[in-house]
């Protein structure tokens, strides 16, 4: 094959006549990473509301607390 001139990703990237993709990718990327994060806190707020039906009696101060912050701002 001796002297192959076909151009890699790292040329194309010096290329003035392709658009920049870092940018776009970065964006992606940090899109990706947010969705996830909103997964994982949807599941523990899932699985703390699924504790809270089986065990309501762990949660009385914590409910007690938010209705006082509820009459609170009521007011």
């Amino acid at each position: 094959m001796g002297n192959c001139l076909k151009k890699t990703k790292f040329h194309r990237l010096e290329d003035e006549h392709l658009p920049d993709t870092r940018a776009h990718w970065a964006e992606y990327n940090a899109t990706l990473k947010a969705r996830e994060e909103q997964k994982v806190t949807h599941k523990a707020q899932m699985e703390k509301l699924k504790d809270m039906s089986l065990h309501p009696e762990k949660y009385k101060e914590e409910r007690r607390y938010r209705e006082k912050q509820k009459e609170e701002a009521g007011r």
